[in-house]
């Protein structure tokens, strides 16, 4: 992998991510910038950092606040799981996706750790990726938020990514500029 600039704009509000992914050694580096309104509309910009192994499981991260210096989680708040899913950022679904074709898996459920960026709140949440298309520029891969006991869905949506697993088209929230 290549160093890796990329930016996403939300569809349904104004904000965008602007991420920066690159390899070194054994370890992959996300550094990124979230500039998203909180919940009274005042604009919020928000800094994470995710430290992951060759197969992409987390293994440490840091999300604060540059509006609000006090503002801070991180690894310590990782919840017994191998990835992290910061909210409003597309790009921590290349996690599980990433680590599903290093495995070889077309359905993958996991306990992940959701992290509301805005809120600066965790909670453990049950996640399925099911890949539906593979193709060499472009794959679809269905994500899922589910109850972890009734295995009820929540949410879905159908992911369009790129060769290294990055969000193109989140439907209705989120699509990549560059």
């Amino acid at each position: 992998m290549q160093l890796q600039d990329v930016v996403w704009e939300s569809l349904r509000e104004p904000g965008f991510e602007h991420l920066v992914l690159k390899k070194s050694g054994e370890n992959i580096f996300a550094d990124s910038l979230l500039v998203y309104p909180d919940s009274s509309g005042k604009l919020q910009r928000i800094k994470y950092s995710i430290t992951m192994d060759d197969s992409y499981s987390v293994q440490n991260y840091h999300v604060h606040s540059l509006t609000d210096p006090a503002k801070k989680l991180g690894t310590s708040d990782l919840i017994e799981s191998l990835f992290v899913d910061i909210y409003p950022s597309p790009f921590t679904n290349t996690l599980p996706i990433q680590w599903m074709r290093s495995q070889f898996l077309q359905v993958y459920e996991m306990e992940v750790t959701w992290v509301d960026a805005l809120q600066f709140k965790t909670k453990t949440a049950t996640q399925r990726y099911t890949e539906l298309k593979v193709g060499t520029e472009q794959s679809i891969y269905r994500f899922e938020s589910i109850d972890g006991k009734t295995k009820e869905v929540h949410f879905s949506a159908d992911l369009t990514v790129d060769k290294d697993c990055l969000v193109l088209e989140y439907p209705g929230y989120f699509r990549r500029r560059t």
